[in-house]
């Protein structure tokens, strides 16, 4: 192989240019040519993945434990971290948050038929019950039903309440409120924690 690429170099002595090119010719034809890589087939470890997960998008557990076999029975819906009853310790304030009272009531939230598992009812506020939707942040809204305006009729035929409430992460079984109550006086602010009965 040495001679030939001698004897190429010295053919073409003055054009250094041609010469190289010709160098790497030989040099790529006289390499192997090379294999597309292929991954070495590992263990079968099909039997080995157990572990349920929930495989429903609407779930906030969706995917949760992937990989392993689907199992919808483990899945937790936005409306589980709400439904059952409640005590609510409500402390009201103006909108500039001067503190007025507090007051405390006893409520529960009951699931509405739905293929959604979001829409929930609130109700031992008043006599009016309330319809609120969860999202997958634990966090649920107070439905606009009002044509043209935000929220919903409150306790009495002139009031509306719109605002929502939250699973507290930092603590088991409580809600964190943030209500707005707006009457023919004004808005005041319904805030405060929520802990669960049963």
């Amino acid at each position: 192989m040495a001679n030939v690429v001698k004897n190429v170099l010295k053919a073409i002595k003055g054009s250094a240019s041609i010469g190289f090119s010709l160098l790497l010719l030989l040099l790529f034809c006289s390499t192997p040519a090379c294999n597309k890589y292929t991954d070495p087939k590992g263990p079968d470890l099909s039997d080995k993945l157990t572990n349920p997960y929930c495989n429903d998008p609407r779930a906030v557990n969706y995917n949760h434990g992937f990989p392993g076999k689907p199992n919808d029975s483990v899945c937790i819906y936005p409306i589980d971290s709400f439904i059952g009853s409640w005590t609510w310790h409500d402390s009201v304030y103006t909108t500039e948050f001067e503190f007025l009272r507090t007051e405390q009531y006893e409520i529960s939230f009951t699931a509405l038929e739905d293929t959604l598992f979001s829409h929930i009812k609130m109700s031992g506020w008043c006599a009016q019950e309330f319809y609120l939707t969860a999202d997958k942040f634990q966090r649920a809204f107070v439905d606009t039903l009002l044509e043209g305006g935000i929220g919903q009729l409150g306790c009495t035929p002139t009031d509306t309440v719109s605002g929502f409430l939250n699973k507290n992460t930092g603590m088991a079984e409580t809600l964190q409120f943030q209500l707005s109550v707006t009457t023919a006086e004004g808005t005041l602010l319904h805030l405060g924690t929520a802990t669960k009965l049963n």
